[in-house]
């Protein structure tokens, strides 16, 4: 029967057994029907008509009673099914079925999302990133578990670029793995490493991405601080031409993250042992008030079974070597360390410059900045050579005696004979007399190259051969020493 409905009405077949609720509605158009009252009035015309039409015709058929109302039925019958083509007749299955929309939540994993400045359930100061993980994943993944029965959730991680990292499918999903697991363990693994929040540009990517799906809103999770500073206007206007609901939820406090950075070290890439060297820092206080106190210190760096272990510099007192400077700002500015390598330390000194971490800093790992310096045990050796002792010479010869890095023979040519020229004492040069201390300029290369440098002061070159002064010449030349 229901094969036969479907023929008569032209239906593809099975139609009829489908799941669903039927409905048959009617569009008659009749001619001027809308001045005559509707199709009412002429479908109640040709009801009148059609039953005028059996009856006349029942009445003038000689046939049987039984023949004649046979055929009045079937007559009947034919011009109800022709009256009720007439108005048009649309047979509709309607079937329901259930989608879920999709929520997208993006959240920002910048470095600025390290700051703590949230307050966590026990009331200590949290990271704004720990803050959004527990939003969402906490009380395992309650939050998650919400919104998953209204909507399928896509997750994101943004900085530079949207990364999608986790889906949570919504309601419509059979079974028990909806995701929710997966998508907590993803949020545990995220770290605030990117080095930039691109708000905008992002949020364009993943509306472009999620185009044609019934999209119920944007949750946008982030500290607000966009880079660049401010978004081109169009790509705003891209945003809205979406007509998608963003929800932005700012994470964290206004105010600007505190950060200290040790930004470089500038130094002499070689000491001498017992010899100081300056350590030059450049700093920068962010987020602090003025004059701001900042503690430097300098550690030596070393790996133990692979772990990086850092231990104080002390200093002759046995002290550690600190020095506190104030930033009067949040513009770079300089302070100097100083360091005097020992034994120890030969032929490297792993050194690290510290700014001493602070409560509630953004980043503490650029807090710390490498100096690697060579040691070397060999002292400088000089040869200082003037005319007369004057006050020149009394300054520079004792500088030059009292620094235990520096190896010093001084001659005075204008001294008599039988006067004690000064040097450094050096017991390990047994050959000239446990000293550094010389009778005369030397006459050979191979005694020359003795020295590192040779010092000239106000004396008169009619005291050297020539032979001594091309060797001086050579010296410089072709030996690579040192000439003042």
């Amino acid at each position: 029967m229901r094969r036969l409905i479907e023929i008569i009405l032209g239906l593809p077949s099975g139609f009829l057994s489908r799941e669903g609720h039927f409905t048959l509605q009617f569009n008659p158009s009749w001619p001027l029907q809308q001045y005559v009252g509707g199709a009412g009035v002429w479908n109640f015309v040709l009801i009148i008509l059609s039953v005028a039409l059996v009856v006349v015709i029942y009445r003038r058929e000689g046939r049987t009673r039984r023949v004649r109302v046979s055929l009045g039925v079937l007559r009947a019958a034919l011009l109800g099914l022709a009256l009720l083509l007439l108005n048009r007749p649309v047979l509709t299955l309607g079937q329901a079925r259930k989608e879920p929309s999709v929520l997208a939540v993006l959240i920002d994993d910048s470095i600025s999302m390290k700051v703590k400045d949230v307050a966590g359930a026990d009331g200590k100061p949290v990271s704004r990133l720990d803050a959004v993980i527990d939003l969402l994943g906490g009380e395992d993944g309650k939050l998650l578990r919400q919104l998953s029965s209204v909507h399928d959730v896509r997750i994101y991680d943004f900085s530079r670029g949207p990364k999608e990292i986790a889906e949570v499918s919504g309601p419509t999903t059979r079974g028990s793995d909806s995701g929710i697991d997966r998508a907590i363990t993803a949020l545990d693994d995220l770290k605030p490493l990117g080095n930039g929040t691109q708000v905008v540009s992002s949020l364009t990517s993943v509306l472009e991405d999620l185009q044609g799906q019934r999209l119920a809103g944007v949750v946008v999770l982030t500290d607000g601080r966009e880079t660049p500073a401010q978004a081109p206007a169009e790509a705003i206007a891209a945003v809205k031409s979406f007509g998608v609901n963003v929800y932005p939820v700012a994470v964290g406090s206004d105010r600007m993250p505190q950060n200290i950075a040790v930004q470089s070290v500038t130094f002499e890439d070689t000491a001498f042992v017992d010899d100081f060297t300056n350590l030059h820092v450049t700093l920068q206080a962010s987020g602090y008030e003025a004059n701001h106190p900042i503690t430097l210190a300098l550690l030596r760096q070393s790996t133990h079974d692979g772990q990086i272990v850092r231990t104080p510099v002390l200093d002759e007192a046995g002290s550690e070597i600190t020095k506190t400077v104030i930033a009067a700002d949040d513009k770079p500015f300089d302070a100097d360390l100083q360091f005097k390598p020992t034994s120890a330390d030969i032929p490297v000194a792993n050194l690290v410059v510290e700014a001493k971490p602070q409560p509630g800093e953004m980043d503490e790992s650029d807090n710390f900045h490498p100096a690697r310096l060579d040691v070397l045990d060999d002292n400088i050796s000089v040869l200082y050579v003037d005319g007369y002792p004057r006050w020149d010479y009394r300054y520079l010869k004792n500088s030059l005696l009292r620094d235990k890095s520096i190896k010093v023979s001084c001659l005075l040519t204008s001294a008599d004979p039988s006067f004690r020229q000064e040097g450094s004492d050096d017991p390990n040069r047994p050959q000239y007399q446990n000293s550094w201390r010389i009778t005369a300029f030397p006459e050979s290369m191979d005694r020359l190259l003795d020295y590192d440098v040779v010092i000239l002061g106000d004396v008169d070159p009619r005291q050297f051969t020539d032979a001594q002064l091309q060797m001086i010449s050579d010296f410089v030349s072709k030996k690579g020493g040192g000439f003042a």
